[in-house]
């Protein structure tokens, strides 16, 4: 006999997507699904739609907040209403392949040690449609310390575990709570992956601003923060967006040599406690010389200097084309620096 599996849907204003949504979660090859709809105070006709597709269909569910509480206080209820083993979170502006259910399910079924199943997905925005395909290593624990690669909406868990242990989405981090979610289910068990493209994750305007991008942002730096606290590591958010380089990036933050420095302090200190942690040495090792390498060049030839310090020639040897990438790199950016100054 089939086991129910519930698909966990939060909405709010998706009137244009929300029919789309459903149809490709009714329609999947899988038929023994408890559809959970809670609506979030919208202010269009995204509860009638819902009601309609209730009305027709009687593994949906329709719940709705009183008042608009966000999307942490949305996916709780969700996991409260929730009395299935497992369930599969969905997005109400995204499409679901026909397979995705069944695939999943397969899969959990098959690796009892995983918690959960994410999956390969289709980008898609109004100009062009690529396929986003996960290297299977980016789902190790090691990887999740620093970068969240799960796809939320294309993920199928084992909420039994989330009930038994208080697993939920946390209210003290700026935002990206779901990386927290995965990463207190990681500590039962690992991340699975089917690689197939099962998910169409939709882009468009009515998705995030600018403020709520760079709350994303500082939240993923609160919790690489927070899992950093397991080498006795104390280290500030603007420390780590350098030591990541994206999220530097991202806010336009610079990488001059004073915070070069702190970025080896840091992985000093990773280093130190890291053979007496969960973690596999080797690859949070390769994680800290990739993150370095790429500060360091940015540096000139100091930074170079400093890596070397860091990692010894045997970091080196590690990187791209025996480290004369990362010196051809930093000789560059010393010559563009030199250029700028007679310039002035």
């Amino acid at each position: 006999m089939s086991v129910p599996i519930s698909v966990l849907i939060p909405c709010f204003n998706v009137e244009n997507y929300l029919t789309e949504a459903l149809e490709s979660i009714l329609t999947q090859s899988y038929l023994n699904l408890i559809v959970l709809v809670l609506d979030d105070g919208s202010k269009d006709n995204t509860l009638d739609i819902a009601r309609q597709f209730s009305a027709k269909d009687n593994r949906v569910q329709v719940h709705c907040n009183p008042t608009n509480l966000g999307i942490i206080a949305s996916r709780n209820k969700l996991l409260q209403l929730c009395e299935t083993d497992l369930a599969a979170w969905m997005d109400a502006d995204d499409i679901a392949e026909p397979m995705r259910i069944a695939q999943q399910l397969k899969f959990l079924d098959t690796h009892p040690e995983y918690v959960n199943c994410t999956c390969h997905f289709y980008k898609q925005s109004s100009q062009n449609r690529k396929l986003i395909a996960v290297p299977k290593h980016y789902l190790n624990p090691e990887y999740l310390l620093f970068y969240n690669h799960i796809l939320n909406p294309g993920s199928m868990f084992r909420a039994d575990i989330c009930r038994k242990n208080n697993i939920k989405f946390r209210t003290w981090i700026s935002g990206a709570s779901d990386y927290l979610f995965w990463v207190e289910l990681s500590k039962f068990g690992k991340i699975g992956l089917v690689e197939e493209p099962l998910m169409t994750y939709r882009e468009h305007s009515g998705q995030e601003t600018i403020a709520q991008k760079y709350r994303q942002n500082q939240g993923c730096l609160e919790i690489v923060q927070y899992q950093l606290t397991v080498f006795d590591c104390k280290a500030e958010t603007a420390d780590i967006a350098r030591m990541l380089v994206y999220p530097a990036e991202t806010l336009n933050l610079d990488f001059n040599l004073t915070y070069l420095k702190r970025s080896a302090t840091i992985m000093q200190t990773i280093l130190r406690a890291l053979p007496n942690s969960r973690y596999n040495q080797q690859q949070v090792e390769w994680l800290l010389l990739d993150m370095f390498r790429r500060q360091a060049w940015r540096n000139g030839l100091l930074g170079v200097m400093l890596f070397v310090k860091l990692f010894g020639v045997d970091g080196l040897k590690k990187s791209r084309n025996f480290g004369f990438d990362l010196l051809k790199q930093a000789i560059a950016f010393d010559f563009r620096r030199v250029i700028h100054f007679f310039r002035k």
